[in-house]
């Protein structure tokens, strides 16, 4: 496959199923793993992103997002496969900044959408990052986003 896969979603894929409840934000914390998993550069990072998505609820603490997030179709897969024509295929600026060590998108993937007709994107590999760029190399993010916002706010004057 051209787009990596991994073992599936998190979640249950049951929409109605309520988050869970742990009885404290230790034990919480604990299930806040990153999917795909990889290690972290900055923890305080990830430290900081876990904090941000858990809640204090009756009982303990329950995750912030609805599990409706995870809902899963018959129609998936059909719509993952069109998914790189459709990246292409759309009528605005796009870049793709990606994780050079990623397990979901690599430089085969990159080629990929190029022979599908995007040769106009910008594809940046950050390198020494996977795929939570945000966690491994920040600032090289944040470089690659100004270069290419730069580069647009000058295609545009």
């Amino acid at each position: 496959a051209h787009f990596k896969g991994s073992k599936g979603p998190p979640g249950s894929g049951k929409a109605d199923k309520p988050n869970n409840i742990y009885p404290d934000y230790e034990t919480a914390r604990r299930r806040f793993v990153l999917s795909p998993p990889q290690e972290v550069q900055q923890p305080f990072l990830m430290e900081y992103m876990a904090y941000h998505s858990l809640q204090q609820v009756d009982g303990g603490w329950s995750w912030k997002f609805d599990p409706r997030v995870f809902r899963r179709s018959v129609n998936d897969q059909a719509k993952w496969l069109e998914a790189p024509q459709r990246i292409v295929d759309l009528p605005h600026r796009l870049a793709i900044v990606y994780g050079a060590n990623s397990k979901l998108f690599d430089g085969d993937s990159a080629s990929y959408l190029r022979e599908l007709g995007g040769s106009h994107l910008p594809m940046i590999a950050v390198p020494d990052a996977e795929h939570h760029l945000m966690l491994d190399q920040p600032l090289a993010l944040v470089s690659a986003l100004r270069s290419v916002l730069a580069l647009w706010d000058t295609s545009t004057s």
